[in-house]
């Protein structure tokens, strides 16, 4: 079945060609047409061409990147090419595996430990870097070393619907088999969430263009 949408009085359908033929009995492997039921409906979508008011949150905050919870994430604002995010797990542990989880990832990035806190990043140490135009939406390395901070370092975001934005589900940080970033704190989250919404002309769903 389809769909279509015109303005007019009359309806005309034209079937040229057979799609099957008939089965055992008269005019048996002859072409056959057959429409089951043919509906010609009004327009009654209410919402159409009504006022409306719609913000698009887009930009979320950091936290919501080592909350535990696959279903939020932390998120840029759209146009933002760059990005980051430092963990500080308070303490020195020995993490020996970084994982990250994406919503929408970016086309390259790297993965910084620091063996202090995150107030300076002269000591963070390159764990590993990723470049791909098809970013897996789950990354995990190795990194066996003593360190308090954690930076995730965006060089180039992707374009998601024609605007350049990142999200992160989680970034997590084990040691033992335990995720201690998940109760540490974001120390920076960059851009910052100050300019949280993105707002759109609700015009552009309604003036019959899927580009808009």
């Amino acid at each position: 079945s389809f769909d279509t949408f015109f303005y007019g009085q009359y309806v005309k359908v034209v079937m040229t060609k057979a799609a099957a033929t008939r089965p055992k009995g008269p005019g048996e492997d002859l072409p056959v047409f057959s429409i089951r039921e043919f509906h010609v409906i009004l327009d009654d979508n209410l919402s159409r061409l009504r006022p409306t008011l719609v913000t698009n949150y887009w930009h979320r905050p950091g936290p919501l990147a080592i909350d535990g919870d696959l279903e939020t994430f932390w998120a840029t604002p759209p146009h933002t090419v760059e990005a980051e995010v430092l963990v500080d797990l308070f303490y020195v542990f020995e993490v020996m595996i970084i994982r990250v989880h994406w919503r929408y990832p970016p086309t390259k990035f790297t993965i910084y430990f620091g063996p202090e806190g995150c107030k300076s990043d002269a000591l963070m140490v390159e764990v590993a870097s990723f470049s791909s135009e098809i970013m897996p939406t789950f990354v995990e390395v190795e990194n066996w070393r003593l360190g308090q901070c954690v930076r995730l370092s965006i060089q180039q975001t992707r374009p998601i619907y024609g605007e350049h934005l990142v999200a992160v589900k989680e970034l997590e940080a084990f040691q033992d088999g335990f995720n201690v970033a998940s109760n540490s704190t974001v120390a920076i989250a960059w851009p910052r969430a100050e300019d949280g919404f993105h707002l759109t002309n609700i015009h552009g769903a309604l003036d019959g263009n899927p580009k808009t």
